[in-house]
């Protein structure tokens, strides 16, 4: 994954793991886990999302399946997702 092109940041390489169509887990270059996924039962549906250090993040959907706010185990608002605006308060979820 290379973040900015020809850019100075460096290219890192990720692997992942499937369970069927879904990624299930992430891993970094050393092998260390760095997400896995909890999916729901249609196609691309995330339910939740576990960072390397243990964070939780809910994915909240509006009637059509859309995902519109990520939440924590707290029930703190992480992202709201307006439209195709958003205002990102979490950087992983922000491809909106």
């Amino acid at each position: 994954m290379d973040p900015d092109g020809d850019g100075p940041v460096t290219a890192t390489t990720e692997h992942f793991v499937y369970d069927g169509d879904h990624i299930a887990l992430v891993f970094d270059e050393a092998g260390t886990q760095t997400h896995r996924y909890l999916h729901g039962p249609n196609v691309d549906q995330i339910l939740a999302e576990e960072t390397a250090d243990g964070a939780v993040h809910w994915a909240l959907t509006d009637h059509q399946g859309s995902v519109r706010d990520i939440i924590d185990n707290d029930g703190n608002l992480l992202n709201r997702i307006v439209g195709k605006k958003q205002k990102t308060l979490y950087e992983h979820w922000s491809d909106g």
